[in-house]
């Protein structure tokens, strides 16, 4: 029966100066090869990330309207943005006060869940000349968390 390094069972071999153990099943190489790739995989490359189980609800930002404006009575109003959490968006939820107009919440299929998403809503805006309406959109990310909202004032001219 053969042991690490050269020895058999029961032989002792003294040590010289100048000597070299040789292996004599290839263990020494498949070591070497092991050793040397596991060095080389400390390279930089992309990592995985993990989510940060923070309690920090997603940032919010309206885009579009870029400032509060106003629109003409009649007309759609387009609002959007993004939302954005490293633990991943779950939902926003929209509202539009001084209209009776109400949004149901965009739920992110589970499978497509990042952590950005970026979003749009058209407000109509009839029968509401002279009145100013603020629309909300606010975020909750996969963890329950829900952020503050973000908010665009638009005055309804006739």
């Amino acid at each position: 029966m053969r042991y690490f390094w050269t020895m058999r069972e029961g032989e002792i071999r003294p040590r010289t100066a100048g000597a070299k153990l040789r292996p004599s099943n290839g263990l020494a190489a498949a070591l070497t090869v092991a050793v040397a790739a596991g060095l080389g995989g400390c390279a930089d490359r992309a990592r995985i990330t993990y989510p940060t189980d923070d309690d920090i609800g997603p940032t919010t930002v309206i885009v579009v309207p870029s400032a509060d404006t106003s629109a003409q009575a009649g007309a759609f109003v387009t609002i959007g943005g993004y939302s954005l959490d490293p633990d991943g968006v779950d939902s926003i939820y929209f509202d539009a006060a001084g209209t009776p107009e109400r949004f149901p919440a965009f739920q992110v299929p589970a499978d497509e869940q990042r952590d950005s998403v970026s979003w749009s809503i058209a407000v109509a805006t009839r029968l509401l000349a002279g009145d100013t309406i603020v629309v909300f959109a606010q975020a909750a990310d996969r963890l329950g968390n829900v952020g503050t909202s973000a908010a665009r004032r638009i005055a309804i001219t006739p």
